[in-house]
């Protein structure tokens, strides 16, 4: 029965979601954990229990949407993502730079590179040699 009532809530409350698919995952997520909890407090309730606990689903979903913090954590959250792309780029790069560094250093020393990766046959091979 709760679960009718659960899930009854949370389809409501996405109806009212005005904002993109991955945001209204996130804020489902978040309801359904709030709403489980809730659950295992008070093991049977009714809808007007949840309504009083939450709130009306129009009204929950105007909270959501209208929270700040939520927006202005979400930016902070892409600029960190996006820095992390940045520093991944940059040392993939340096990394390359560096193998191609050893490799030219080892050539003018006379010393050779043994490639052991079985994926480099035949003539790829022979480009190497």
């Amino acid at each position: 029965m709760n679960n009718k009532i659960i899930n009854g809530y949370i389809k409501e409350v996405k109806k009212n979601l005005s904002c993109k698919k991955s945001e209204s995952i996130f804020y489902t997520a978040l309801l359904n954990d709030g709403i489980n909890g809730f659950a295992d407090e008070k093991e049977n309730f009714t809808t007007e229990d949840l309504y009083k606990e939450f709130g009306t689903p129009e009204s929950f979903a105007a909270k959501l949407l209208s929270n700040e913090d939520y927006h202005s954590l979400l930016k902070k959250a892409k600029k960190k993502a996006l820095i992390w792309i940045i520093v991944a780029v940059a040392a993939i790069i340096v990394s390359v730079f560096c193998i191609h560094m050893a490799s030219e250093m080892l050539s003018d020393l006379g010393g050779t590179i043994t490639i052991t990766d079985s994926f480099i046959t035949g003539e790829a091979l022979e480009q190497l040699k």
